[in-house]
């Protein structure tokens, strides 16, 4: 079981959180950092984050030294972070994993054209059409690359279509994290 972190941007990461059964489907570029992903892998959220604005000036390390917790974004549902006496935004790509609260395992992964995602999948990660939802690829898409690819809307390239099954808490590293052991897997950290 290979191990590997993934970042989901916080519109689809809210809807992906209140999947009652935590069944989930992701795409993604088949050219990037998930094109040796198989099934029965773990990934791990990294999101973004805030340190009480006291400690800001700590890394995540030194934070977690001292006993400091991180505060994510997701959670704030639009509220100030500043009004909150939190420090600045940190790009989810720092959160370290000892930070990660929710890891997933791959149930399945195949190949589809990118434009075939239906209004319901686009809808599970809350967008309200599926224009909607590939504008937002391809300001991910972007974000990621530092630069404007051809709007996918023209391209359709063919992605990568990942089934995941959350855990709504750490999974043991040193267990497997299939679908058929779900349950027994998952350990309480008190971090959820």
């Amino acid at each position: 079981m290979t191990q590997r972190p993934i970042t989901i941007r916080q519109k689809p990461l809210r809807a992906i959180l209140q999947a009652p059964d935590g069944l989930i489907r992701l795409r993604r570029p088949q050219d990037g950092l998930y094109k040796n992903v198989t099934e029965g892998d773990l990934l791990w959220l990294r999101e973004q984050f805030y340190l009480p604005e006291r400690v800001d000036h700590l890394s995540p390390t030194g934070a977690e030294a001292a006993d400091i917790s991180a505060v994510f974004a997701v959670d704030l549902f639009g509220q100030d972070h500043a009004v909150m006496g939190l420090g600045i935004s940190r790009a989810a790509h720092t959160l370290p994993r000892f930070w990660s609260r929710f890891h997933f395992t791959v149930r399945s992964v195949t190949r589809q054209n990118l434009l075939e995602i239906t209004l319901a999948e686009a809808q599970a990660e809350g967008f309200s059409s599926r224009e909607a939802w590939i504008r937002d690829w391809d300001n991910m898409v972007s974000s990621v690359s530092g630069r404007m690819r051809t709007r996918m809307s023209e391209y359709d390239p063919e992605v990568l279509v990942f089934d995941l099954q959350l855990h709504r808490s750490p999974v043991d590293r040193t267990q497997k994290a299939g679908p058929e052991n779900t349950s027994a897997t998952i350990r309480e950290t008190g971090n959820v």
